[in-house]
């Protein structure tokens, strides 16, 4: 009877979107969908997860967000092509746009770089009020002056970056060493030493830092200098999360590498066979991680699902570390 019942309301649901998809969904759009892709958008929708053999192409990559969109849900399309086996196979993944932030108020750095974009576009899907900002904040004062000019955050996600500066340790120039910590490790202090107290006032919150596992694996000799930062980054966030604890604000940090992102892994990248070779050799997942992966993560830790994790540096680098 389970079974039945299951079966019915199945159908119902597989139904009611063939209907919406009818209803709303422009005609233009819908004719870009090729025969292969339109019987399976019901199942699509019901288990989120659709897997296709041939590649899905730019005119049907648009129609397929129209769909999603126009259903109230969220679609990403993550390229499961591997560089060494020559796979060709995608998974279109989707899901409601939630209610996951509702009511939180949140303040993303460095809007436009790195993780930025991608962050702030979720979170904002999922009810945030988000303040984004493109400030590098390299100043003393510019992180506290930005924390007064918001007000008060329920949500801190310190996105820094710079690119890496390629010197051996014999080579390394003060400037260019300095230049590191400058952008990222100091801002991040500044940064969490201006949120902490009114958090801790108003009872907890959370702060999400976006490092680099860099320094969790031995690095090409000449990345010693923005390790190093990076690495810096990582034991703040450990220390300056554990003391924190007890005033249940929660700091942790995504240390990724091998994801997708203007400053370190540009799309043309891709196109480089040497890089192409490393990723084959040096990491388990063998592709580039997606920047919907990366802002997931982070809605999980400026969520409430989170409210028992304090000073983690959580790695995401598709096993890479």
């Amino acid at each position: 009877r389970q079974l039945r019942q299951r079966y019915r309301r199945e159908k119902k649901l597989e139904q009611l979107d063939l209907v919406r998809l009818k209803l709303f969904l422009a005609p233009i759009a819908l004719s870009q969908l090729p025969a292969r892709l339109l019987p399976r958008l019901p199942l699509l929708w019901r288990s989120h997860t659709l897997r296709c053999r041939r590649q899905i192409g730019r005119i049907e990559r648009i129609a397929l967000h129209a769909c999603a969109r126009l259903l109230g849900h969220w679609l990403t399309i993550v390229d499961l092509r591997s560089p060494c086996q020559g796979r060709t196979t995608q998974t279109v993944r989707c899901g409601f746009m939630g209610d996951r932030l509702i009511g939180k108020r949140v303040l993303v750095t460095s809007c436009d770089t790195y993780m930025g974009p991608p962050i702030v576009e979720l979170f904002r899907a999922e009810g945030a009020d988000v303040t984004a900002d493109s400030g590098a904040l390299i100043g003393a004062t510019e992180p506290a002056d930005l924390l007064t000019e918001t007000g008060e955050i329920d949500v801190l996600v310190a996105n820094l970056d710079l690119a890496a500066y390629a010197a051996r340790v014999r080579d390394i120039d003060d400037d260019q060493w300095l230049a590191g910590f400058d952008a990222m490790v100091h801002p991040l202090m500044r940064l969490v030493r201006a949120a902490a107290p009114s958090m801790i006032d108003r009872g907890g919150g959370s702060i999400v830092a976006l490092t680099s596992s860099s320094p969790m694996r031995r690095m090409r000799p000449q990345a010693t200098s923005y390790v190093t930062a990076r690495a810096a980054q990582n034991a703040f966030v450990r220390s300056a999360g554990h003391e924190l604890a007890a005033h249940n604000v929660r700091v942790n940090a995504i240390a990724q590498n091998f994801v997708e992102n203007d400053t370190y892994y540009p799309p043309a990248i891709m196109e480089n066979e040497k890089f192409r070779d490393r990723l084959k050799s040096e990491v388990p997942a063998q592709r580039l991680g997606t920047p919907r992966e990366t802002a997931e993560l982070a809605l999980f830790l400026a969520s409430d699902v989170s409210t028992f994790t304090f000073g983690q540096v959580i790695s995401a680098d598709g096993g890479w570390s």
